[in-house]
């Protein structure tokens, strides 16, 4: 059996130390500090990305977020509303994106200002949600570079 120092662990304070709040509802500079892609629980794919509120020195907790990609197997107004929660994010945090590929990984470290809602988990406790901003008819999308990544290369070899 592996020996482990434990004489450097501090418990003295554990009754004492508490969840960090959810943010009050309203504007906020956020920045990503982690997005990946992932599976949802049944197995869609979808980006799953944490925010923090610039200049809240930690008090607020990381605000999560699920974006879903549209499937072939989604109707297709939900496939639709997706692919708008999509391109809001990409314009929003200026992510490169076209029709074959998303380059996720440089949203990291990029900042915006977004809304920030309170809603309640199922356990009643407050959860902060994002809200992109809707985006201007003359917004673009930046279009990945042959360097970027693409997460899509890797779908399409596991379909083989």
């Amino acid at each position: 059996m592996e020996s482990v120092d434990l004489s450097t662990i501090l418990l003295a304070d554990i009754g004492e130390v508490a969840e960090r709040a959810a943010a009050p509802a309203g504007f906020y500079d956020v920045k990503v500090i982690k997005a990946d892609i992932k599976a949802s629980k049944k197995g869609a794919p979808m980006i799953a990305v944490s925010y923090q509120i610039i200049g809240s020195s930690n008090e607020f907790s990381l605000v999560n977020d699920w974006i879903m990609f549209p499937t072939s197997d989604m109707e297709p107004e939900m496939a639709k509303r997706r692919l708008l929660d999509l391109k809001r994010w990409c314009i929003t945090f200026s992510v490169p994106a076209d029709s074959t590929n998303v380059a996720v990984h440089m949203a990291i470290g990029k900042e915006a200002s977004c809304s920030i809602v309170v809603e309640q988990d199922e356990n009643g406790i407050n959860r902060n949600r994002i809200r992109y901003p809707q985006f201007s008819a003359d917004a673009e999308l930046v279009a990945p570079s042959d360097a970027d990544p693409s997460p899509f290369a890797d779908m399409e070899k596991k379909k083989k």
